[in-house]
C-alpha cells in the first residue's frame, strides 16, 4: 500500500497527539463508556487493575502495540496464572502480571469470590452490592493488596498513561492509593463503579469522582451504561 506524503503526516499526528479529554468525555456522557482505542494510543503504557478476561488484555495490548506496556494486576493468583499461560499462548509480549489487590495501605483485605470472577470484590462496610445477591458469591479468601504507587515502584515502573479500575466498589481506596501516580501530567483514569456508598445511597461514581476532582483531576461521569442500576463510570485526566 502506497501512502501519500499528506496521509503519512496526518498518521503520525494522530498517533503523537495526546488524548482529549472533551472528546472523551462527550462519548461517558453520552452512552457511559469509551472505545479502548479512544482511551490511549500506540506506546502508552497502562495499567488493567481487576482483569480475568484475556480478550480484555489482547485488546489493550493491539492498541498500545510493541512500544507500549499493559500492565495487569489481578487480586487472585490462580486468575494470574489462567492468564499468564493464555498470554503465552497468544504471543503477546508487551504484559506484566502482578498479582496482588489495589488499596490504600498495604494489607490483608476480604476478598469475596464467586463462579463469575468479573463479580469478585473486597468485602467493605461502606460499599452496598445493590447488583448481585450474597448467594452469588461463593468464598471469602484474603488477599494481599498494595498501593498502586507501591506495586509500580516494585515493577520499576515510574510513567504511566492510563489506569483502567474494574475493582468492584475498591475504586476510592485504589485513588488513595495513588498519590504519586496521580500526579503526572497527562495521566487519565477510568474507574467503573457499579456499586454504592452504604453511607448515603448513592452510587460509588459520586464518591470517586469527588475524590479525583480534590486531587485536582478534571472529571466526567459517564451515563449509567445499560442494565446498570444507577452507577455510572468515571473518566479524569490531569492537565
Amino acid at each position: 500500500m502506497n501512502l501519500s506524503t499528506n496521509s503519512i503526516i496526518r498518521l503520525v499526528r494522530n498517533l503523537t497527539r495526546p488524548i482529549h479529554y472533551a472528546t472523551v468525555a462527550r462519548r461517558y456522557r453520552r452512552v457511559g463508556d469509551a472505545p479502548i482505542s479512544t482511551l490511549v494510543k500506540p506506546g502508552h503504557t497502562i495499567i488493567q487493575a481487576g482483569c480475568v478476561e484475556i480478550d480484555t488484555v489482547n485488546s489493550w495490548s493491539r492498541v498500545v502495540g510493541p512500544n507500549g506496556k499493559v500492565i495487569v494486576v489481578e487480586a487472585l493468583s490462580n486468575l494470574c496464572e489462567k492468564l499468564r499461560g493464555e498470554i503465552v499462548r497468544a504471543e503477546l509480549t508487551n504484559i506484566t502480571v502482578v498479582n496482588a489487590a489495589v488499596w490504600d495501605t498495604r494489607a490483608q483485605v476480604p476478598l469475596k469470590t464467586s463462579s463469575f470472577a468479573h463479580r469478585n470484590r473486597i468485602e467493605q462496610r461502606d460499599v452496598s452490592d445493590h447488583c448481585n445477591p450474597d448467594d452469588v458469591y461463593d468464598d471469602t479468601v484474603m488477599v494481599a493488596a498494595a498501593p498502586l504507587d507501591d506495586i509500580l515502584e516494585g515493577i520499576g515502573e515510574t510513567s504511566i498513561d492510563h489506569v483502567h479500575l474494574t475493582v468492584s466498589g475498591a475504586e476510592n481506596r485504589a485513588i488513595e492509593g495513588m498519590g504519586r501516580l496521580l500526579t503526572q501530567k497527562g495521566i487519565s483514569i477510568h474507574a467503573r463503579c457499579m456499586l454504592f456508598d452504604s453511607e448515603t445511597g448513592l452510587p460509588m461514581s459520586h464518591k470517586v469522582a469527588d475524590t479525583l476532582r480534590k486531587l485536582g483531576l478534571r472529571v466526567t461521569v459517564g451515563r449509567p451504561e445499560n442494565g446498570r442500576e444507577g452507577a455510572g463510570n468515571v473518566y479524569a485526566q490531569r492537565f
